[in-house]
């Protein structure tokens, strides 16, 4: 008995030496890669399978020594298993080849362009994580492209925009210097005023200019932030005191604050005072005679939070969807202040970019009741947060 079982174990042991052999060749000759489909390989797989197990039984059944009649119906069995075996593995590889080939298609509808192609996602095996993850890169596809998109359209409408407030100071300076020479004007009060309009155009353009530029540095993450502990109160003050004349001038009431509870914040003070400036400037050109801007600064936890808000009846409200993009004008047609400031739409977007490069955040609310309101806060560091608890 135990010589028997010996024996079996020998010839069991040297048949599954020679199926894992032949397996190994076959990998190592990549035969199947050869094969003109997956759908085909997959099938041949299956195939060589069942006839490896088929040759396999029928080999033991014979060296066991088993009866004609018994070998004969072990045959029968093989041949019926082999059969159904071949016909599940060539649906069971349909149904894997199909959904590679949905992968396949979708795959092309994205590379000519069709990014909102999208994969039904069924079950929860590698095929389903594929799909899903194929989705999600068409999604990521599709948001890039919306933005490309976005900042071709803003880059038409920054050199259309450019160009035309770029020419209208110059086109003005270039008559009033034509007029000049010309003799058209000759008389010194009108010279005067010529070279005062002038001047006026000239520093338009160059406000212009610097704007341009604080963009172009911005969008190229190249401004550079030379932050110092500063006092909110004396930049509030200083963008107040440079205000006021105009603020009087426009018949608008102009106020500002700060609390007790923040002063020193560690900041860019050039940049935050372009911030307030920006600010200020903005709800001043909007704000008809007999309105009121104020600037309040207080602190709101581990922000220091300046509100900026001008009211005035029948005032023109704030989009605030639009306020911070580029050349946004809350009347198109207002592009010069009645001082004779021109506007080029520029403020706020540079504002913002100052504001996030700090890691801060400014937003925007808007209604007929309570005015425009532009709200900014800005990171303290621990070492103020300290001191202003002390």
């Amino acid at each position: 008995m135990d010589e028997s079982l010996e024996t079996l174990l020998t010839l069991l042991t040297a048949i599954a030496l020679f199926s894992m052999g032949s397996a190994y060749a076959i990998y190592r000759a990549r035969l199947l890669r050869r094969l003109p489909s997956l759908r085909w390989a997959l099938f041949v797989m299956v195939i060589l399978i069942v006839a490896l197990l088929f040759a396999n039984v029928w080999v033991s059944a014979q060296l066991m020594f088993i009866s004609p009649y018994d070998l004969n119906l072990t045959g029968v069995l093989l041949v019926f298993s082999a059969l159904v075996a071949i016909g599940f593995g060539f649906f069971v590889s349909r149904a894997i080849t199909e959904a590679l080939s949905e992968l396949g298609g979708a795959a092309e509808q994205v590379a000519q362009g069709r990014l909102d192609t999208r994969l039904p996602v069924e079950g929860r095996d590698e095929l389903a994580q594929f799909a899903r993850t194929f989705n999600a890169m068409a999604h990521s596809l599709q948001e890039l492209d919306e933005q490309k998109r976005q900042l071709d359209q803003q880059r038409r409408d920054l050199i259309a925009w450019a160009s035309h407030d770029l020419r209208t100071p110059v086109t003005s300076i270039r008559a009033m210097i034509e007029a000049l020479a010309d003799g058209v004007v000759s008389d010194p009060a009108s010279t005067a005023r010529y070279a005062r309009d002038m001047q006026s155009e000239i520093e338009n353009l160059t406000r212009l200019i610097d704007n341009l530029l604080e963009l172009a540095q911005l969008d190229a993450g190249h401004i550079r932030l030379d932050k110092q502990p500063t006092s909110l109160r004396d930049m509030v003050s200083d963008t107040l005191s440079g205000m006021n004349a105009r603020a009087a001038l426009a018949g608008i009431a102009l106020s500002g604050a700060v609390d007790d509870s923040i002063d020193m914040i560690s900041v860019a003070p050039d940049k935050i005072q372009r911030v307030l400036n920006n600010l200020l400037d903005n709800a001043l050109r909007y704000t008809p005679r007999g309105g009121t801007v104020r600037i309040h600064a207080e602190r709101d936890r581990d922000m220091a939070r300046i509100v900026v808000n001008n009211h005035a009846q029948g005032m023109e409200m704030l989009d605030v969807t639009s306020a911070f993009t580029r050349f946004y004008r809350r009347e198109a047609s207002r592009a010069r202040s009645d001082d004779g400031r021109r506007g080029a739409g520029l403020g706020l977007a540079i504002a913002r970019g100052f504001v996030e490069a700090h890691g801060g955040i400014i937003e925007a609310q808007s209604s007929p009741g309570q005015g425009v309101t532009i709200t900014v806060r800005l990171p303290i560091e621990p070492r103020e947060r300290e001191r202003a608890a002390s």
